[in-house]
């Protein structure tokens, strides 16, 4: 450097040509190094030796009566000038070869085998959180520094409806250990890096729905019912939500009061709304995302569970035929076979004689198929006294919980006014 100051003293000419070279290497060591600040124990002296070359040069233009001296050879200052340049690019190198160092240290491991594929269920742990979403360490599969990414949007069902006024919407709690489907898996997964795309959402709709299956199929065989709480009304029937998920229970499902009835939105609300009933899943299709509920169906299958040979149960006969008549059963789609012999303990020799279609008729399960295929009927066993029912049958419908002993399956009131239940 002290040589290219004594050239700039020597010859005006070749100071401008090493000043030149000079510049371009401190540009060069001062071009910056990601990560790192390399420290150059001769840059001070190039930049020394640069205010010197340009304070000399300033005076000379000034003082244009100074006589110069004798000036050195020029290619003794154009090789002092390549000497410092070459410097640079070697100082320039190392340090570009001790960042790619650096960099390859630095490069994150590729996970070539990942244990799972999209649309499966991972176990994870929720780990740090902002607004667009929270990170997740994946669990299953044993697979180190595996993490995923959670949207905001397919979060947990449950942050749906909590705020936070701090935050404007609640953040999964960090720590919580909990499962989530697989959406999507980048081609090249880091380790320790955002790697496949979950959610917690589809995962817990997935599993509503599989358990709304499990109670369809309860209900269907061993005749479950559940409660319902009804949301509202339209026109087409009453609203709720099941296991979180909404819910129709159509007009056509209600039990009627009175045969003939009809549901109206007015009548339906008045009764039902705000209140909790039993039902039964009579429909579900999650394509559609459609569930239909019935109360009319639990009520059925409530008054089954209490329909065993020896109960008492009530009815209306809507068949006779010359060996008996068919008694619907309240609060059932199912009939029961009235036999003549089982009508009263005296000899009948005619149906019609005792009944008529459309009477209500009280009665004793006799005996029923497992299936609910077959069930028999008996009156008889109401009779105080022999022949009673061919006397006086509707004294013998008043009093048939007195004489059995236990309740009617079916809940009836006997009304003394038209003789009807």
């Amino acid at each position: 450097m002290l040589a290219t100051a004594r050239v700039a003293r020597s010859c005006p000419g070749a100071a401008v040509a090493a000043r030149s070279s000079v510049c371009r290497a401190v540009q060069r060591t001062n071009r910056p190094l990601i990560g790192r600040r390399v420290r150059s124990s001769w840059r001070p002296s190039v930049v020394a030796a640069v205010a010197e070359d340009t304070a000399l040069s300033g005076s000379r233009d000034e003082d244009n009566t100074e006589t110069p001296e004798k000036p050195e050879p020029v290619a003794e200052a154009i090789e002092t000038a390549a000497a410092v340049e070459n410097k640079a690019d070697e100082a320039m190198t190392d340090r570009v070869e001790e960042q790619d160092k650096v960099e390859q240290k630095t490069e994150k491991e590729v996970i070539e085998d990942i244990p799972f594929e999209a649309g499966d269920t991972v176990v994870g742990t929720f780990m740090s959180s902002n607004k667009g979403g929270t990170r997740v360490r994946i669990e299953t599969g044993g697979v180190k520094g595996l993490y995923g990414f959670m949207p905001e949007k397919e979060g947990p069902q449950y942050l749906k409806t909590a705020k936070d006024p701090r935050r404007g919407s609640m953040r999964p709690q960090r720590g919580l250990r909990r499962e989530f489907m697989v959406c999507k898996i980048p081609n090249v997964v880091h380790k320790d890096g955002f790697g496949p795309l979950l959610s917690a959402r589809i995962h817990d709709d997935n599993l509503q729905w599989q358990r709304l299956r499990q109670m369809r199929e309860a209900c269907k065989v061993d005749l479950a019912t559940f409660d319902v709480p009804i949301m509202g009304s339209n026109p087409g029937g009453l609203r709720t939500v099941v296991q979180g998920i909404h819910g129709f229970v159509p007009f056509s499902a209600l039990p009627r009061e009175k045969e003939g009835d009809w549901w109206t939105e007015e009548n339906a609300r008045a009764k039902y709304s705000g209140k909790v009933v039993k039902g039964t899943i009579k429909d579900i299709r999650p394509e559609k995302r459609s569930l239909v509920i019935s109360i009319s169906e639990a009520l059925q299958h409530e008054t089954m569970k209490q329909i065993s040979p020896g109960s008492l149960i009530t009815g209306k006969i809507w068949q006779i035929k010359p060996y008996g008549c068919m008694v619907n059963i309240d609060n059932t789609s199912f009939s029961g076979l009235l036999h003549i012999s089982a009508i009263s303990n005296a000899h009948v020799a005619d149906v019609e004689d005792v009944f008529a279609e459309g009477d209500r008729v009280t009665c004793v399960v006799y005996d029923m198929e497992d299936n609910w295929a077959r069930i028999s009927l008996a009156c008889r066993d109401l009779e105080r006294y022999h022949g009673e029912m061919m006397d006086d049958k509707e004294a013998c419908f008043r009093d048939a919980a007195e004489t059995m002993g236990v309740a009617p399956a079916a809940s009836a009131v006997y009304d003394e006014h038209d003789g009807s239940f």
